[in-house]
């Protein structure tokens, strides 16, 4: 089944939108997906205003970053789910979801089947 994440052309190839800050803060929230920055604590790290980084990132990537940090951890919610060795509660923490239900609910609006289905 596609997913969000490869649907969505999230890193573009052409030099011309090449974006170090951004690719900088991807790399950031792809090494966190268990405990995620706020946005206001990755401004802080980036030294940019919250909405300046969130548009940029936007035009960068085509995603808010909520939006790709959402996708990117269903993205491996999903490969923990077929890997077979781990609760969905675990998949729900290990992917920085708040508890098991909020997990659910996003997996669900995604891709409209539950974690237990799609496993």
């Amino acid at each position: 089944m596609d997913d969000l994440f490869d649907r969505v052309p999230i890193i573009k190839q052409d030099s011309e939108s090449a974006d170090p800050l951004t690719d900088s803060v991807a790399r950031f929230l792809d090494e966190r997906l268990d405990d995620p920055p706020g946005l206001e604590e990755l401004s802080r790290h980036f030294g940019y205003h919250p909405d300046a980084l969130n548009r940029r990132f936007k035009r960068r990537f085509g995603l808010s970053l909520r939006a790709y940090l959402i996708d990117r951890r269903l993205h491996r919610a999903k490969a923990l789910l077929l890997e077979g060795r781990h609760s969905i509660a675990q998949v729900a923490a290990e992917t920085g979801f708040y508890d098991q239900s909020h997990f659910v609910k996003a997996f669900k609006k995604a891709y409209s089947l539950p974690p237990k289905e799609y496993r």
